[in-house]
């Protein structure tokens, strides 16, 4: 069990909430491979003896189902290609940014909705 410093409130570790297990192309760039890079932002991909992003969608309603069934206000780090997998449905069509926040309405344990959507700005380096 780790424990957040602002609060001193119990966080735990979730495997739910890992990215995509990408099978054989485990390790690789999509940027750098043809055959993933035009695939990999679809819905319909499936990684060869990986996971599929349904696949990773269940895992983390999954997750809400069991940790969000009560009211309350909640706090949840996960990868952005995995938290997109969720929010497709949800009218978020686009990849969200590494370091995003996305705030999700959960109704019986569910996502029902965006409340909201907050890219991380661009660093500009000289």
């Amino acid at each position: 069990m780790r424990y957040s410093t602002l609060w001193s409130m119990p966080a735990t570790l979730d495997e739910r909430l890992r990215e995509l297990y990408f099978g054989d192309h485990e390790g690789e760039h999509f940027d750098t491979n043809p055959e993933i890079g035009e695939a990999i932002n679809t819905m319909q991909y499936h990684a060869p003896n990986g996971e599929s992003w349904e696949m990773v969608k269940r895992r983390f309603i999954s997750f809400f189902k069991e940790k969000f069934s009560e009211s309350g206000v909640y706090l949840c780090y996960t990868h952005g290609g995995a938290i997109c997998s969720l929010t497709y449905d949800l009218g978020i069509q686009n990849v969200i940014s590494n370091c995003s926040v996305v705030g999700l309405r959960v109704e019986d344990g569910v996502p029902g909705g965006v409340e909201f959507e907050w890219e991380f700005p661009e660093i500009i380096t000289q």
